[in-house]
């Protein structure tokens, strides 16, 4: 077989390869899917528990790997709840929704940041609806 029979062969067998990867990524969609709704009740509970403690989610934050300032982890106290909606296809990004109790920092009651992946190498735009600052 000459050299360039064998690339085109290897080509061949990564467009296969490529189709069958591409086929089981449909198929995991399809399940995440079918699940999210069945998800949702426990969710709420979740919700209902987390409600319940003081400050709960500047904790997790404070406790992840996202640094923040002594001022951000003020602001942060004021979180009241956190909802994160995927997108329809679940693989090209999601919202999260920040619920804010009554701050001196700033007057909007939520926040909203989205993340949209843009292409297969995984970057993504990132916007968040104004904030307006006191």
């Amino acid at each position: 077989m000459s050299e360039k029979k064998d690339l085109e062969a290897l080509q061949s067998i990564q467009n296969e390869i490529q189709e069958v990867l591409d086929q089981s990524l449909n198929d995991i969609l399809a399940v995440a899917k079918k699940y999210a709704p069945l998800r949702q009740p426990l969710m709420e509970q979740r919700r209902s528990i987390i409600k319940k403690v003081p400050q709960f989610w500047a904790k997790v934050i404070q406790n992840s790997d996202i640094s923040c300032s002594d001022e951000e982890i003020e602001v942060l106290n004021y979180i009241v709840d956190v909802d994160v909606k995927e997108a329809e296809d679940i693989q090209s990004g999601f919202q999260i929704t920040f619920h804010f109790d009554k701050n001196p920092y700033f007057s909007d009651s939520t926040i909203i940041q989205e993340v949209k992946y843009v292409d297969d190498d995984d970057k993504a735009t990132v916007t968040c609806t104004p904030i307006n600052w006191y």
